[in-house]
């Protein structure tokens, strides 16, 4: 199943690939339906990333601030 951000990312691209073949009013659609793309996307929530560095590197904060009595 696709997710909402990436069904947003999704069409981020395509607004992008149409951009530069788009002339005319066509490009002040373009344009305005990407702005729009782009701000739901920044609004929307960062996903954590799942990759073995980044949960190594969670760890050892979480450790470090544990260590410190955070």
């Amino acid at each position: 199943m696709v997710t909402h951000r990436e069904a947003l990312e999704a069409l981020r691209d395509r607004l992008t690939a149409e951009l530069e073949a788009a002339e005319g009013s066509g490009l002040a659609s373009v344009s305005r339906e990407l702005r729009a793309t782009w701000s739901e996307l920044e609004s929307l929530p960062v996903p954590e990333s799942k990759a073995p560095a980044d949960e190594i590197a969670r760890r050892r904060q979480a450790r470090r601030q544990k260590a410190a009595g955070q």
